[in-house]
């Protein structure tokens, strides 16, 4: 669906042990210590989760999630298929970031291979944003410049996926770091929902100007807080890159997994407009049903993984929490008044944040850190991709073929059980370490004054 949230990597040395951040540090040679090693990867959580944030925010199906689909529906008069069809244009660079990740990790610009990239991406997403509203409200005016938007966000977001792989796998901490990620998308769709409730009344030049400042925000944010001491050099040729993806077969395992769950035949759409043309909730009512249960489902769900990965394989954690997501999608069958709509999506919401925050624990441990920027734009791509076809899918049917929602909803969970047979086939030298354990081989922070 448009109005969701759509949001994310060598040398032998991680990133993070050459990343310098000025954040009130008494001592800012502190990176490189190994007698304080916890306020270095502190600031560097901060960094990520506050960047994060900033970008899952700023992507134009995000804070211009709500208020461009209502303009579309209700001025353009587009139907489901056409709003999805919108989606899946404007979010282009959300199907190509595997491209970048290859480009991010091989090249750097002007001796940065992660500063300089964060700083093009924030100028690039305020110059788009300015221009979705300066320019005329018209469908083929509109996809382009939303597509401009999320080209600079899907830049940044790969950027600082590079940094989670390399930082969770060399901290054994996937888990933690896949928490952080997730609670951060989950925080920015939360703030998008009421906002764009609330924006929907507005020009759309109101939202452009805070997706404008999101992106300036960005830029401030990297150049003062974001130091690469060392010049970077072009890394090895970009086919030794891709032979190191090719042949990580457990990603490639993962990669299946994510496909199988999200290639259901998607309701997002159609429940937009069951929401409004049925039901008759309005903007405000959608965006806090939204945020409410998508919080208080949400934080318990990313609660509840952090504590179960420490004491239960990923492989275990991550079957149990897709069988359950499965059946709570059932739920949806019910989808009738408000309080039912809030139990629903608050339950759903539980569910699925374990699911979803296992899914990138195992991607986060799956990614060669070779590869890092694209490995982990690779899954990213692959979700966003079989994420649209899959509402396409379902808004064809909903619109041409007529099948009711209720049957868009079994159809949803039975497919995503599908994804259960090929999570046994998941390797115990991916699954059986639990969070905190360091990889073997993996350097141990400040082991040898390069830690964070």
């Amino acid at each position: 669906m448009y109005t969701r949230s759509i949001a994310n990597r060598i040398e032998e040395r991680s990133i993070g042990t050459s990343l310098l951040f000025s954040m009130h540090s008494d001592n800012p040679e502190m990176v490189g210590t190994s007698a304080t090693p916890s306020r270095p990867v502190l600031q560097l959580a901060i960094f990520v989760g506050g960047s994060l944030f900033i970008v899952q925010l700023g992507l134009a199906g995000a804070i211009g999630g709500l208020p461009i689909a209502f303009l579309l529906k209700d001025q353009l008069h587009v139907s489901a298929s056409m709003l999805s069809l919108f989606g899946a244009l404007s979010g282009v660079p959300l199907y190509i970031k595997p491209l970048l990740g290859l480009l991010i990790d091989a090249q750097p610009i002007f001796g940065s291979r992660r500063r300089s990239y964060l700083l093009i991406a924030g100028v690039m997403g305020t110059i788009a944003w300015l221009l979705l509203g300066l320019l005329p409200h018209q469908f083929g005016t509109l996809a382009p410049v939303a597509a401009q938007v999320n080209l600079a966000a899907v830049t940044a977001g790969t950027v600082l996926g590079a940094i989670i792989v390399e930082e969770g796998q060399r901290l054994g901490a996937t888990g933690r770091f896949a928490t952080l990620r997730m609670m951060a998308s989950g925080l920015a769709g939360g703030a998008a929902t009421i906002a764009g409730g609330y924006l929907t009344g507005y020009d759309l030049l109101f939202t452009a100007a805070i997706g404008a400042s999101l992106f300036a925000l960005l830029f401030s944010v990297t150049l003062g807080m974001l130091r690469e001491p060392e010049r970077a050099t072009p890394r090895r040729s970009w086919c030794r890159q891709l032979r190191a993806i090719r042949q990580a077969r457990e990603l490639w395992l993962v990669l299946g997994i994510f496909v199988l769950i999200l290639m259901a035949p998607g309701f997002g759409t159609p429940l937009f407009f069951f929401q409004t043309n049925t039901l008759h909730f309005t903007a405000k009512q959608i965006a806090w049903m939204g945020t409410i249960g998508g919080t208080a489902g949400g934080v318990p769900g990313l609660a509840l993984y952090t504590w179960l990965s420490r004491r239960m394989d990923a492989r275990r954690v991550f079957l149990i929490a897709v069988a359950a997501h499965a059946a709570t999608t059932l739920l949806y069958a019910g989808y009738r008044t408000l309080p039912l709509a809030l139990g629903i999506i608050t339950i759903n919401a539980f569910t699925g944040a374990i699911a979803m925050t296992g899914g990138m624990d195992l991607a986060t441990r799956a990614t060669p850190r070779a590869a890092a920027a694209l490995g982990f734009a690779l899954i990213a791509s692959a979700t966003n991709v079989t994420g649209a076809l899959s509402d396409l899918i379902g808004s064809g049917l909903y619109t041409h073929w007529n099948v009711t929602f209720l049957n868009l909803v079994w159809l949803n969970a039975a497919t995503t059980a599908l994804a259960l047979p090929i999570g046994l086939l998941l390797p115990r030298t991916l699954t059986q370490r639990r969070e905190g354990e360091t990889p073997p081989g993996s350097e141990a922070p400040g082991s040898d004054g390069t830690g964070v």
